[in-house]
């Protein structure tokens, strides 16, 4: 199969099964919801806005709004095609100029990964406990890269 001919067949499984990966966010969302509902220190410090129209967590004590933001990937076009759905979380330190702080993806097999060259995944979607490890990874990657301190 050529380039373009795999492109077109994986444009059509896109068509075909997108709204599982779009149900698969969703259930982040609510997984990473009921994680900082359920910790008390988080749920003081932590306000959780998931919407239709804007995604973000709110980091009240230290003044900082952390974006979810999500586009769809098309990955390994040229040896096995696939596409996922990446998830930037991202903030805005300065006016008009965002800094991603780590990025996630959702993939078409069902594994929530950070990287596709790496040979563990964080997890499946489907886990239970995806929302606490994708949280956990943001806190991690917030303070590593000076945004929080602790």
């Amino acid at each position: 199969m050529d380039k373009i001919g795999a492109i077109s067949h994986l444009l059509s499984r896109i068509d075909m099964d997108f709204n599982r990966i779009a149900d698969e966010y969703e259930s982040l969302l609510n997984s990473i919801d009921n994680y900082i509902d359920s910790v008390s220190y988080l749920k003081r410090s932590v306000v959780v806005n998931f919407s239709k129209r804007r995604n973000e967590l709110n980091f009240e004590d230290f003044e900082v709004r952390v974006d979810l933001e999500t586009s769809l990937k098309l990955v390994n076009v040229d040896t096995n095609p696939s596409y996922c759905m990446e998830i930037d979380f991202v903030t805005a330190q300065e006016r008009n100029k965002k800094e991603s702080i780590f990025k996630a993806y959702i993939t078409s097999d069902g594994y929530i990964v950070e990287s596709f060259t790496s040979t563990r995944p964080i997890c499946k979607s489907d886990n239970i406990y995806k929302g606490k490890e994708l949280f956990e990874r943001l806190l991690l990657n917030l303070v590593d890269k000076k945004i929080i301190s602790i």
